[in-house]
């Protein structure tokens, strides 16, 4: 669910093809940031 909220505030501002939506929405974003900001993993701040 957070990954497709991500999508959706993504697209808001720019066109993605099918292929880059469906790239972030199989990606597991909380492995690639610092044990204990999982939470920051999704925001586009």
């Amino acid at each position: 669910m957070k990954q497709v909220l991500m999508v959706d505030e993504i697209e808001k501002k720019f066109s993605l093809s099918s292929h880059v939506k469906e790239a972030f929405l199989e990606v597991n974003r909380e492995r690639f940031v610092p044990q204990g900001f999982g939470q920051m993993a999704f925001s586009l701040d």
